[in-house]
């Protein structure tokens, strides 16, 4: 069996990781912007994932890179650790 992939995987490693199972990761953790999300979406990425808590800014109730990425089908993955 043969598996022909067209669409792209992103994985963002900001470090965050280190800081799970403690208080400071769910703290101003890195997140990505709608722009970035756009672009993603423009690569015709497949999915998405992020070593933070969201990939997302969590200070407000707006979700736009999630409302951006998963309006165009790509899947989006949360809390990697050790990429």
């Amino acid at each position: 069996m043969t598996l022909l992939w067209k669409e792209k995987l992103f994985l963002f490693n900001t470090g965050w990781d280190q800081y799970w199972n403690t208080n400071q990761y769910f703290e101003n953790h890195p997140y990505l912007i709608e722009k970035a999300a756009q672009y993603l979406g423009d690569q015709r990425a497949f999915l998405v994932g992020i070593d933070s808590v969201n990939i997302d800014n969590t200070s407000g109730k707006d979700c736009p890179v999630h409302t951006t990425l998963l309006a165009r089908e790509i899947l989006i993955i949360k809390h990697l650790c050790n990429l």
